[in-house]
């Protein structure tokens, strides 16, 4: 049986993070890029708005948005909303192991459609939206990243509140059948 109350001090670490808050404060600037990637009656839903049974598509598959089409279908992803001062990196990051115990991240369950990834782009200390900013298929990726066109370099971010191994890959390098939008020049 789950113990609840470690669900709840999970949860509420989960939510008091630097990186939660940054992702929440940039959620709405998705939201413009996918009403402009899938139209504008396209419904979003985040891990906030979920009923508690569907908490598995983020706790095992790494799901963080899904998106319903008019059509009914809907698109499952993960949104990696990272720093303005990180820009020039250019990179799309998928975490893929804890430092400390070896558990398996992101990189191995992720089980989304597509996987948004951009960086904070601010005016006057107002952020205006993302910069550079991807749209790309997840299953896209793993397939060119299985035949060896996608280089991923690893990265170990070892600090007292982040210990993981994330894999990196440029995203001016991507095929071009991975990206779904982008604002890549």
């Amino acid at each position: 049986m789950m113990n609840t109350s470690n669900v709840l001090k999970r949860d509420l670490a989960f939510e008091r993070d630097p990186r939660r808050k940054q992702d929440i404060r940039l959620q709405p600037f998705w939201d413009e890029i996918y009403h402009k990637t899938w139209g504008e009656n396209i419904l979003v839903a985040r891990r906030q708005d979920w009923p508690i049974e569907l908490e598995i598509l983020d706790t095992q598959f790494g799901i963080d948005v899904i998106i319903e089409l008019p059509t009914g279908h809907k698109l499952l992803g993960q949104e990696k909303s990272l720093s303005e001062d990180c820009a020039s990196f250019r990179t799309i990051t998928v975490a893929y192991k804890n430092v400390h115990t070896g558990r398996k991240l992101s990189w191995f369950h992720l089980a989304s459609q597509f996987y948004s990834c951009g960086y904070e782009k601010t005016e006057s200390g107002l952020t205006i939206g993302f910069d550079p900013w991807v749209i790309a298929s997840w299953p896209m990726l793993v397939h060119h990243t299985a035949l060896g066109n996608i280089n991923w370099g690893d990265r170990e971010q070892n600090d007292a509140k982040y210990t993981a191994i994330f894999k990196y890959t440029n995203m001016d390098n991507l095929p071009e059948d991975c990206i779904i939008a982008s604002n890549l020049k």
